[in-house]
């Protein structure tokens, strides 16, 4: 496992598996804390997903993919926290992307290449991820 994200409204959680090249998805018990994986969980990734985001709104999560240098792209279900993958996906990124962040609005996201030293650039909108630099 690599990093571990908690969606804004505190009700699911995910983990980038690196070694199976996928994503596992729980639900948060608001009461104990208690962790319930999610149905179809775990999700499919790109190869070595590592350093998840989840946008303020909580409706899109997305992972770098170290090994295929990509970024994949997931709709989070609100009420359920079931994912659900970007039709498209996953969008191109430079080689050996590694870390994922967001505009304190959710609109931008950024990815680090650590291979090639530079800056993939994404733009959110109405829970669809579009590659802009």
């Amino acid at each position: 496992m690599s990093h571990f994200v908690i969606a804004p409204n505190g009700r699911s959680g995910y983990v980038a598996n690196e070694k199976s090249n996928s994503l596992t998805g729980f639900a948060i018990d608001p009461n104990s804390g208690a962790l319930r994986e999610l149905p179809g969980s775990p999700y499919p990734a790109g190869r070595r997903p590592i350093w998840p985001a989840i946008d303020p709104r909580g409706a899109t999560l997305l992972v770098a993919n170290r090994e295929s240098a990509n970024l994949s792209v997931w709709r989070i279900d609100q009420a359920t926290g079931v994912l659900e993958p970007q039709p498209g996906g996953p969008l191109p990124a430079g080689h050996r992307p590694r870390a994922v962040t967001l505009t304190p609005s959710g609109a931008f996201g950024y990815l680090l290449n650590e291979g090639d030293g530079t800056i993939s650039g994404y733009w959110l909108e109405s829970g669809r991820v579009s590659r802009i630099c």
